[in-house]
């Protein structure tokens, strides 16, 4: 496995949104095999409808399963709009500022659980290992034009894009202070 990717996914309250796709961030186990496999992944011998109808907010996003899985599900429509079923992964996402020196460490070690992933979506086999989780401060690296100390900071923005309803491409943007 030679392709190393990033992969950036928006985890908000009520969407789930990548460069290409955007949806609610509700998962629904179904109990036994669908007859249909729109939006379905399958990943530790269960079955699961992702996109339904949102999720309520939670004290944070790691008290279930629901993101992990949400991740999963979006990794791969990512892969499967380039071709790919299997790559190793740098997944970038943001968190809000006001979150995310309490929760940032949690959320990393939620979403990196797994370093080699094997799961189906819409009953398409995917390979993911994951390298790396960029996690950083959600929409403020343009807000950054004050000083900053030297070293590596790392954050995410949002481009909100209008295309079937809005839709938030995501960018790692590292910036290095020398």
């Amino acid at each position: 496995m030679d392709n190393t990717v990033i992969i950036g996914v928006d985890h908000g309250w009520s969407q789930m949104k990548t460069a290409e796709t955007v949806f609610s961030s509700g998962v629904e186990e179904i109990l036994s095999e669908p007859a249909f496999f729109d939006d379905v992944l399958e990943y530790g011998g269960k079955y699961y409808k992702v996109g339904t109808k949102r999720d309520a907010v939670m004290e944070n996003k790691t008290v279930n399963d629901d993101y992990y899985l949400l991740t999963l599900a979006y990794m791969a429509k990512e892969m499967k709009r380039r071709s790919m079923n299997e790559a190793k992964v740098i997944l970038a996402t943001g968190f809000p500022v006001t979150r995310y020196g309490a929760e940032k460490k949690e959320f990393i070690e939620y979403l990196s659980r797994n370093k080699d992933i094997r799961f189906k979506f819409e009953k398409e086999e995917y390979r993911i290992v994951l390298e790396k989780i960029a996690l950083g401060y959600e929409m403020n690296c343009i807000e950054l034009n004050k000083e900053l100390p030297k070293g590596r900071h790392e954050c995410t923005i949002k481009i909100q894009c209008a295309v079937e309803g809005h839709v938030s491409t995501v960018f790692l943007i590292v910036l290095i202070v020398e």
